[in-house]
């Protein structure tokens, strides 16, 4: 639910120091002039007027089972409601949610003032890392969903217009005392989505870590409607206390991620191909939703020149782009490139471990 590590990767060095998920030497804001931060950026934020409402009634806090019946949102994060598919879904991030299995409770607010906690069950998830899917989704009753909530939609993202996220963060927080931050895309790569991020009202004197973000919605407005889609789900951020605008936020691709992760639990009307595994565009195998490349083995004349592990690896990759993974090194035709292949049948439970081997001609 803390910053992402990854992220770091992508900023120059000499533009540093960065927060890497600690506010070592910094004032953070207590919680009351925390929620007078949030107020006050909710009243300026630069948005069309329709953004407020309609992602209120969208977000949702997470928190474990056992946090439920405590008072305040303590060890709680973000989430939000998804209308995808046929079915509503509460959608978070996956180091938010967990595995296919696990149960997290979704807070929600009434009509009458008091909160609704609803307990859902993971039915499609990714895994952690930069280039994995950080990604969760709990079917969710639309009866158990209170008056006055609503499921957004799945939209495309515009790389080139403003995206907004709404979210809750980590501590004593009511459902009112939401975050939303304005960003502008940078760019997108496979399944991520890289865009600035600034908490507007936090400084080094008054510092807002914005942990419990993750597993926020990033909305846009549909071109001449006052409808709001939702394009990612935020799963961590960096920033420089000194220069916002080199701050960083990372978010899943939700146009991608959403139909390879939920095939498996879709009826036969719905049809989600396998994706292809290319490098330097020869296709070299075919990857179900549920599987990623774990790691990279790179081979000269039949010895190991380097190992790759993706989980970790904080540059840009595709894997229809599959050299990126290895394009920082000088690769001699002869080489053989190993991509390791893991995933989880989500139907038969089954662990899948394979490899597909490509000869650079």
């Amino acid at each position: 639910m803390g910053l992402a590590p990854a992220l770091f990767a992508q900023v120059p060095t000499q533009l540093l120091p960065l927060l890497r998920g600690s506010a070592s030497g910094l004032r953070l804001a207590s919680p009351q002039v925390t929620k007078r931060i949030f107020a006050a950026s909710r009243a300026q934020i630069q948005a069309p007027a329709s953004f407020l409402p309609r992602v209120q009634r969208s977000i949702v806090q997470i928190a474990r089972p056992s946090a439920a019946s405590q008072a305040d949102s303590a060890g709680s994060a973000s989430g939000f409601l998804l209308k995808a598919y046929g079915k509503t879904w509460v959608v978070s991030a996956y180091h938010v949610m967990g595995r296919a299995g696990s149960q997290r409770v979704a807070r929600m607010p009434q009509a009458d003032g008091s909160v609704k906690d609803v307990i859902v069950t993971v039915a499609a998830s990714g895994m952690t890392g930069w280039n994995s899917l950080d990604i969760a989704l709990a079917e969710i009753n639309p009866n158990d969903i209170p008056a006055g909530m609503e499921p957004l939609t799945l939209g495309k993202a515009n790389l080139r217009a403003p995206v907004f996220s709404a979210g809750y963060i980590t501590g004593s927080v009511n459902l009112q005392d939401f975050l939303v931050v304005r960003r502008n895309f940078l760019n997108a790569t496979g399944f991520n989505l890289l865009s600035s991020y600034h908490i507007n009202g936090s400084t080094p004197e008054h510092f807002v870590t914005g942990k419990g973000q993750c597993g926020s919605p990033l909305v846009q407005q549909i071109p001449g409607t006052e409808e709001w889609q939702a394009v990612g789900v935020h799963n961590g951020h960096c920033v420089n206390t000194e220069e916002s605008s080199l701050s960083r936020g990372s978010a899943v691709n939700l146009e991608l991620a959403v139909p390879y992760l939920l095939e498996p639990y879709l009826d036969n009307s719905v049809q989600i191909p396998s994706r292809g595994l290319a490098f330097r565009g020869h296709e070299i195998g075919r990857l179900e939703p549920f599987e990623q490349v774990s790691f990279v083995v790179w081979r000269r004349d039949g010895e190991v020149i380097f190992k790759r592990d993706m989980k970790p690896f904080t540059g840009p990759y595709s894997d229809d782009h599959a050299e990126m993974a290895l394009e920082d090194f000088n690769l001699l035709r002869g080489d053989e490139i190993e991509f390791h292949i893991a995933g989880k049948h989500p139907q038969r439970g089954q662990h899948i471990s394979r490899s597909v081997t490509y000869k650079l001609p």
